[in-house]
């Protein structure tokens, strides 16, 4: 048999070589598969939600048919009228009316101090009832009925003094006149 023999420096620019390949593999090629990898793994996520979305959109549109809405052009639909200016004095009495014709007891009417100092002249109230949660519904409802409601920003719902009464909390905004000053309705 022959005997075969390696020179260090072969045996050295070898190793060398095999490092720089290694090297090259890690830091270059992995990472850009990597990559690859996660950004198919998105786009089949895409392609899931729009398969999805095909599906669930003519069920939408069929259930809107149903009851006769048309289908919003946006996330929200758009007030056909601008809301009118409120009467400071008169709004509270109002909420509490609403809430005692739908059972519920008031705990709350407090204006927002910064709407009161702002410029904007909007009034942001935030107001708290509590009750069954069964007539909380028509209590929103009779509130969306004010004509000088703007919004209704917050709302949430609390178990209250570990007894069967949730405690409604709102935050409603009125449009004023620039100030933070309401005006007549």
């Amino acid at each position: 048999m022959s005997n075969f023999k390696i020179h260090p420096s072969t045996l050295i620019n070898l190793v060398i070589c095999t490092g720089c390949i290694l090297v090259f593999i890690f830091f270059l090629i992995y990472p850009v598969h990597d990559s690859i990898t996660r950004t198919d793994q998105e786009i089949d996520r895409v392609k899931s939600r729009i398969e999805e979305q095909k599906i669930f959109y003519p069920v939408y549109k069929d259930l809107l048919n149903q009851i006769g809405k048309k289908i919003p052009k946006g996330i929200f639909a758009e007030n056909s009228e601008k809301a009118v200016q409120y009467d400071s004095n008169n709004i509270t009495l109002l909420i509490q009316k609403i809430a005692t014709d739908n059972n519920l007891e008031v705990i709350s009417i407090i204006y927002d101090v910064g709407s009161l100092i702002d410029d904007s002249g909007d009034m942001l109230i935030n107001a708290s009832a509590s009750g069954q949660f069964q007539d909380f519904r028509n209590f929103l409802i009779g509130l969306g009925r004010i004509s000088c409601l703007s919004s209704m920003e917050e709302i949430e719902i609390k178990e209250f003094e570990n007894s069967r009464n949730l405690l409604l909390g709102l935050k409603i905004r009125f449009p004023g006149k620039p100030g933070g000053k309401g005006g007549a309705v």
